[in-house]
């Protein structure tokens, strides 16, 4: 249903084809964890980061390990910034205050934002507070209002612990999205697909990206797109796009179709 690889023009890659489409709506969903704009050679470049985003057309995006006024990063508001820089709105949600900022996720979106919600996940001392964040979208040209959700789940040197988090804050997800419907779930969940935390997600959710290969180099795959079953929303196509250097993951694109007649 579309070609392979990748095009260039005025100098960026449009990493994801264009599909063919017929009279039901598409969405394009992208979620990337941008490790604070920092690449693999250690430059913070929110350009290139911003780069990245344009060359996959997303129409919403959704975004990990975001700096607001952090000296790591030049003190630069970076969903702010990435949003003035691809054109889309922006949504911020502080998970946590470092070194005199904060610290979150954002979603970014060429739709209308009508509300957003932001979701205090469960934790433990030994953890590092987490949030989801959860826009409602308006959108036209046949797509219905939908949620769009962003979260990155507990990350730990001590597997056990993660793990018990990681299933808790799922659990506090669904139980927070399941009334929410049509909703898509985007984010860094850090955890594997055969893992008791996307069985959590799995009860309700289809996960779009089922098919993808590892989007970290060291943990595998661990980036995800979902959406509710039996909702409207169909697979079109997903894929983890080979950029390597902006990042420490891959980002990753999925082309969603709306078929009301499958709700």
């Amino acid at each position: 249903m579309q070609k392979a690889g990748y095009s260039e023009g005025n100098g960026e890659k449009a990493f994801a084809a264009e599909p063919e489409r017929g009279e039901k709506p598409v969405l394009r969903v992208m979620t990337y964890n941008i490790h604070h704009g920092e690449g693999m050679d250690g430059i913070v470049d929110l350009q290139r980061i911003a780069g990245v985003i344009r060359g996959c057309r997303p129409d919403v995006v959704a975004l990990q390990e975001v700096d607001r006024n952090l000296p790591r990063s030049g003190n630069a508001d970076q969903a702010a910034e990435l949003g003035r820089l691809a054109g889309m709105h922006h949504r911020f949600a502080k998970a946590i205050a470092f070194d005199g900022g904060e610290y979150g996720i954002a979603i970014l979106s060429k739709l209308p934002i009508a509300s957003i919600h932001t979701l205090m996940l469960p934790n433990e001392p030994e953890g590092e507070q987490r949030v989801m964040l959860a826009a409602k979208m308006v959108p036209e040209q046949g797509l219905p209002s939908f949620v769009f959700a962003d979260t990155h789940l507990e990350w730990q040197y001590e597997v056990q612990l993660a793990e018990r988090i990681r299933l808790a804050q799922a659990s506090a997800i669904r139980d927070d999205l399941k009334d929410k419907t049509p909703f898509i779930l985007a984010g860094d969940m850090n955890a594997l697909p055969d893992s008791e935390t996307m069985r959590i997600f799995a009860e309700h959710m289809a996960d779009a990206t089922a098919h993808i290969g590892p989007t970290h180099a060291e943990d595998g795959k661990i980036d995800y797109i979902l959406f509710n079953e039996n909702s409207g929303w169909r697979l079109v196509s997903a894929e983890a796009i080979q950029e390597s250097m902006a990042s420490d993951h891959m980002p990753v694109l999925a082309v969603l179709e709306w078929d009301p007649e499958k709700a």
